[in-house]
């Protein structure tokens, strides 16, 4: 019984890592995409405040 709670355990934690893992990815690219889309924006800005008379 203590080495399938072991293994159990094994498992759950390395789920638990892989699952965090994947968060962060996520919580870096999302990051990356706003910092790409405010330059985007300030681009856009630019392009047509220029084309205003």
């Amino acid at each position: 019984m203590n080495r399938e709670r072991g293994s159990a355990t094994l498992v759950v934690m390395t789920f638990l890592v892989i699952l965090s893992a994947i968060v962060i990815a996520n919580a870096v690219a999302v990051h990356q995409l706003g910092k790409e889309l405010r330059l985007i924006d300030k681009q856009q800005q630019k392009k047509f405040q220029s084309r205003t008379p």
